[in-house]
Order: structure tokens, then C-alpha cells, then sequence
């Protein structure tokens, strides 16, 4: 079928998100518009269903562009801009799979039978080799995981989700076991939850510590706050000189203090084993002195900076990460902390 011919079933919306592939394809300079470049244009279009699933998984666009940055630095795949981009084989194969996955799933959920960004979504993470999947890798998002998050905002369940097809799985490695026992150690000493992480799917920003300069009454005031803890351009060249990291959790009211201890203990453990790069970051503002004197920390085996105060973006973080995080709007919404240690 002839893309045009395709493209006459597509939403404003979709259509819109293949005009915004075109344009990050000429801002990368690439040849011709490839999956990833798709990725991007489905960010871009805030209206569909696809942003708000990437977005839920803590894919931004900042990141994603970042990462393909990356790889095409790695790759050096740049050349000559041509005089109009033609779409990849992966392109071409993501906007039929749209088709179909809208031919397959629209009569299940009885929706119209357009072809919109959730299905373009659906098609990009298909195939496992695409350029596209690689940096939702890279991101720490399974692309499966992606499938079962459209299904979700489109009101489907397990039931449906189970009758489509299937993906082709690429094998991601497990985290090794001397890794996975960190995760008993962070429930020993009082975590609720614990995962083993891609320092790759911590998400920073610039607009976090906008947070704590006006929404916090401890700017300035300690060695572990803003603006003396590491900004975020720091703190994402520190973490991506990590492979592995430990998220840990720990819900309920006023357990920021808890989880602050918590991490610091295990990111001892973890250097005693002999990873001598351990790191920890806490939740809150750090409370170990009742002044700080603002020179020499008091407590420098114990006093770590907040995530939020590195510029880590915990929601969007925790989110990609499979973890519960919600907008506290009253008393009555439950609360959660995380804490994060980077272990090699």
C-alpha cells in the first residue's frame, strides 16, 4: 500500500506526529526519516493517546533526543542533507503496523476504525530491532510495557491486551546475583520495595530545582540543597557513569526521614562489598544537624542530597521504573518516598 494511501486513515493527530518525524529527521540531519525520528514526532504531539503513555513512562523529549544524539554520534551516520527525506524500511514498517494494530484492536475496544498515535506507538515498538526500541531501551522502558500502558489509557484490560499479538522479546539481561541480594538489604534495613535499575531510566531536568528554590523553605540553607548540591547537568553525567543503581521505596506519611537513613546504610553496604563508587540520594531536606553550618559537613558518611535536589525528576523516575507515585492533593492521598543508591 502506498504511504499516501495509508496516511488517508490517519487522524489529525497522527498525521501532525508524522510531520514532527519529518522535522527531527532534518534537525538530526539523517537521510531519511527512521523510527526514532517517529518517536520523537509522537512525543511532540501532546494531543495523543502516545505522549501521554510516554510521558506516564518518564520518556520526554529532551531525553529521547539526547539519547538518538548519542547513537548517531556513536554510529557517525550523518551525512549530505539531501533535498527531501525519504521514510526507512523501519519508518515505512511502523506506519502499516499502525494500520494493522488499528485494524486489530479498534473493533475489541469499539473505537472507529482511524488509525491514530496509540496505534503508531503500537507499530514502533513491534519490531525489536528498530532504531526506536533501541533508545526505549536505553531509556529503561520495555516495549512491552508500552503495549500494556496504550491498552490501559484506551480503557482495555489483561483480556484484550492477551489477544493481540505479541512482540518478538529481545533479551535483556538480568541484573546479576550479587547485584539482585541488594534488594534484600535495602527491605533489611526498612525499604518496603526495592528494584534493581538502569541508571538510564533516571530522569533529570532542569525545571526540578525550580522546586526547591520556591517551593522549599531550605534553599541555601544546607551543604546537601541547592544551589550547593550537584545541578542537574551534573548529576546526569554522574549517573551515566553507572550500569546498575537500586531504587528503593518507601510509602507513607513522614517517611522521607526514614528513607534518608536507609540509603545511606546501603550504599555503605554496598561500598564495604567493594563497589567503591556507591552513592546515595535520600528524600528531603537533610535534618542530621539542626543548623548547618554551611563549610564542613558534620556528618559526611551519613549526609547525602535529596534526589529532587540533584534535579531528578522522582515522578517521572518512579513511573518508569514501575513504581506508585501520585500528586499529593490532601491528607487522605497515600504518600510515597524514594531514595536512590548507585552501585557500579
Amino acid at each position: 500500500m502506498a504511504q499516501g494511501e495509508i496516511l488517508q486513515r490517519f487522524t489529525p493527530p497522527a498525521i501532525r506526529a508524522v510531520q514532527y518525524a519529518k522535522e527531527e529527521a532534518r534537525r538530526f540531519q539523517g537521510n531519511t526519516v527512521g523510527s526514532e525520528h517517529v518517536l520523537l514526532g509522537l512525543i511532540r504531539e501532546q494531543e495523543g493517546v502516545a505522549a501521554r503513555v510516554l510521558e506516564h513512562l518518564g520518556v520526554s523529549l529532551g531525553r529521547a533526543q539526547n539519547e538518538i544524539r548519542r547513537q548517531i554520534e556513536a554510529m557517525d551516520t550523518r551525512g549530505p542533507a539531501p533535498a527531501s527525506r525519504s521514510w526507512s524500511p523501519g519508518a515505512r514498517r511502523v506506519l502499516e503496523r499502525a494500520t494493522e494494530e488499528a485494524r486489530e484492536l479498534n473493533p475489541k475496544l469499539g473505537l472507529p476504525s482511524f488509525v491514530d498515535t496509540e496505534h503508531l506507538l503500537l507499530g514502533l515498538v513491534h519490531d525489536s530491532d528498530s532504531a526506536a526500541v533501541r533508545v526505549l531501551h536505553a531509556l529503561g522502558v520495555d516495549p512491552e510495557h508500552v503495549r500494556r500502558e496504550v491498552i490501559g489509557q484506551l480503557g482495555g484490560g489483561a483480556a484484550v491486551t492477551a489477544t493481540l499479538p505479541k512482540m518478538e522479546k529481545v533479551a535483556v539481561p538480568a541484573a546479576a546475583p550479587e547485584m539482585e541480594k541488594w534488594i534484600d538489604a535495602a527491605k533489611r534495613l526498612g525499604a518496603a520495595e526495592a528494584k534493581m535499575i538502569s541508571p538510564r531510566s533516571v530522569v533529570t531536568a532542569p525545571w526540578v530545582r525550580l522546586k526547591c528554590q520556591y517551593g522549599c523553605g531550605g534553599w541555601g540553607l544546607r551543604l546537601t540543597c541547592p544551589p550547593r548540591s550537584p545541578t542537574p547537568e551534573q548529576t546526569r553525567a554522574v549517573l551515566d557513569c553507572y550500569t546498575t543503581a537500586v531504587l528503593v521505596h518507601v510509602p507513607g506519611e513522614g517517611n522521607w526521614r526514614s528513607i534518608k537513613q536507609i540509603v545511606a546504610d546501603l550504599e555503605r553496604e554496598v561500598f564495604l562489598a567493594g563497589h567503591y563508587k556507591a552513592f546515595a540520594f535520600g528524600s528531603g531536606p537533610c535534618d542530621l544537624c539542626e543548623e548547618c553550618n554551611l563549610e564542613a559537613c558534620a556528618h559526611p558518611h551519613q549526609a547525602r542530597p535529596a534526589m529532587e535536589a540533584a534535579g531528578i525528576d522522582v515522578f517521572a523516575t518512579a513511573r518508569a521504573n514501575g513504581f506508585p507515585i501520585e500528586v499529593v492533593r490532601d491528607h487522605t492521598c497515600p504518600q510515597n518516598y524514594y531514595g536512590l543508591v548507585l552501585v557500579e
